[in-house]
């Protein structure tokens, strides 16, 4: 066999005498590369939680819900539930919500309980006047977040035991405090 060609077209002829010529034609191919390279970012995410909790209306405590019980007379138990609570956290462990009085006003012999919707019931934060310490509300909460939960506030006192000469207006503050379970 013999080659003929300039490189780009080459074409093979027989030498000896079969009676058939083979012709290959080689086609120069051109390849574009692109250049290329790559940049790196990091994204950063922090733990957060934030809860948020709406101040609550007012529970009145009156002789048109006034019990008598033994030798007293029980005014309540009343409630308020416009009071709510939002939460969101992105923990990798489970969440909970306590919540305690920060000091109890004047001299009375008041009981306030708090409850949240879906949370762990009624829970008696001031008995006769005394905080009984933290409590928890809320539990097993998943990382992500709830709003709008409805808190719900119920007090009673005696009439003996709270004393007063007129209306009178006894405004408890209420600590709630996110914590891992």
């Amino acid at each position: 066999m013999l080659a003929l060609g300039d490189g780009m077209n080459t074409q093979i002829r027989p030498t000896h005498s079969m009676g058939y010529a083979v012709a290959i034609a080689l086609v120069a191919t051109s390849v574009v590369l692109a250049d290329q390279d790559t940049s790196r970012i990091t994204v950063r995410v922090h733990k957060f939680d934030k809860l948020s909790i709406t101040d609550g209306g007012a529970i009145n405590l009156n002789q048109s819900i006034a019990n008598v019980v033994g030798n007293q007379t029980v005014l309540g138990p009343a409630n308020d539930s416009t009071s709510r609570m939002s939460f969101t956290h992105n923990s990798t462990s489970p969440m909970k919500i306590v919540a305690e009085v920060q000091s109890v006003p004047g001299k009375s012999d008041i009981s306030l309980s708090v409850s949240v919707d879906g949370g762990t019931g009624n829970k008696v934060i001031v008995n006769a006047g005394n905080e009984t310490g933290v409590h928890e509300v809320m539990t097993d909460i998943q990382p992500g977040a709830f709003t709008d939960k409805a808190i719900t506030y119920t007090a009673s006192c005696t009439s003996e035991g709270t004393p007063v000469d007129s209306p009178t207006d006894f405004g408890f503050t209420v600590v709630f405090t996110s914590i891992e379970n």
